[in-house]
């Protein structure tokens, strides 16, 4: 069965990205100077001047959040019963075959009566949106269509809201009140019967002895019907992966990025009891992994193109060979059915909202205001 190698279809206009990563670095640092400042008494307040005022004002004009009904990414609901718009919690983008999520880039609710487990909170994972947002940008180098994507919106979510559920601590009969969930079925309809790829992103505390990616394969593991399959799928998955770190050679506080392809945190729950996003995908015959990522990888990984790159090559080169075989199907069927996808997608082009043709502007912008939303969001803690 042939299969293609993963060589950039089309150069990806990223520069825009570039700049607002860089923009969401500068943002949260000058957050973190001001506060450094508040707590300094002493420090002697230097006059503004008119041309400082001026840039200011200017600088403060562009970083603005574009409201919702003028944004590229939010999502409108039916009207509500008062007439008004209402807007969707979360951010979905369908689009090609290898689909990211970040099921807690917002503080989210787990357990209860439904599930009969104890109600707790999980907190918010910072930079697990950026990273999800950007590696579905730098896949369409290697796919020819940007990944499919799901998020939560933190310009519409209402923070410490209890219906905002954990996608990742549901059991079935919470399936259907997930838009999580809701997302995958959608995804799996688009590609009746053609490879498709999740990749569930998440963040974990630095680890006082490694900075490891943990790949979590688990539900594959137990759930999969082609064992034989499921590990050649996961041997290329990890290899490709440790490759790519390696060949961007990053260290943190003195360790060695690397894997880890038996890791403690490995997307299953277990038998008869709640489910990990992964482990609903697999449960609807999607090939699905977690990765854990330290909060030092995050926090560098949102500007570093050179590793955003490697990991999306080593995602879409997995894609093609062994996910395909999974399938049994070649590359040229499943490119023509990306090319039909595209088409699709982008047959109205009054719509801008998540229109493949716009995905870099649209993408670019959620970048500056997830920055902009995250800075106000620290201003309101301090």
């Amino acid at each position: 069965m042939g299969t293609s190698s993963s060589k950039p279809s089309k150069a990806m206009k990223s520069s825009n990205i570039t700049e607002n990563t860089a923009l969401y670095i500068k943002i949260e640092n000058d957050s973190s100077s001001n506060k450094s400042s508040k707590k300094n008494k002493n420090s002697t307040k230097v006059p503004k001047t008119s041309d400082d005022t001026s840039k200011s004002t200017k600088a403060s004009k562009k970083a603005q959040v574009t409201s919702t009904e003028h944004d590229l990414y939010s999502i409108k609901l039916d009207a509500s019963s008062s007439g008004d718009a209402e807007y969707s919690n979360h951010i979905d983008h369908l689009a090609g075959p290898i689909l990211f999520s970040a099921p807690h880039g917002l503080q989210v609710y787990r357990g209860g009566a439904i599930s009969k487990k104890e109600e707790s909170v999980h907190a918010k994972e910072i930079y697990t949106n950026e990273i999800c947002l950007l590696l579905s940008l730098h896949v369409k180098k290697y796919l020819g269509i940007e990944g499919s994507f799901i998020m939560w919106n933190p310009k519409t979510a209402k923070a410490k809201d209890k219906s905002n559920l954990d996608p990742n601590y549901l059991v079935e009969k919470q399936f259907m009140s997930s838009p999580f969930h809701l997302f995958l079925l959608k995804m799996k309809n688009q590609y009746s019967g053609f490879p498709t790829l999740h990749v569930d992103l998440h963040g974990k505390a630095n680890a006082k002895n490694d900075r490891n990616l943990d790949i979590g394969t688990k539900p594959m593991e137990v759930l999969w019907k082609d064992l034989k399959g499921f590990q050649h799928f996961k041997k290329d998955l990890c290899d490709n992966i440790q490759l790519a770190v390696s060949t961007c050679n990053r260290t943190y506080s003195g360790m060695k990025l690397t894997i880890d392809s038996e890791p403690h945190l490995h997307g299953y729950w277990g038998e008869n009891t709640v489910t990990t996003i992964s482990h609903q995908s697999v449960m609807l015959g999607m090939p699905a992994l977690q990765i854990e990522i330290p909060m030092e990888v995050r926090k560098d990984m949102i500007s570093n193109e050179a590793l955003l790159d490697e990991l999306a090559k080593a995602i879409v080169e997995t894609y093609k060979k062994s996910v395909l075989q999974l399938f049994n199907k070649d590359w040229e069927q499943v490119e023509t059915k990306i090319s039909n996808v595209m088409k699709e997608l982008s047959s109205d082009d009054q719509v801008k909202k998540h229109n493949p043709t716009h995905f870099d502007e649209m993408a670019s912008q959620m970048i500056r205001e997830f920055a902009l939303i995250e800075k106000k969001q620290k201003a309101k803690k301090q």
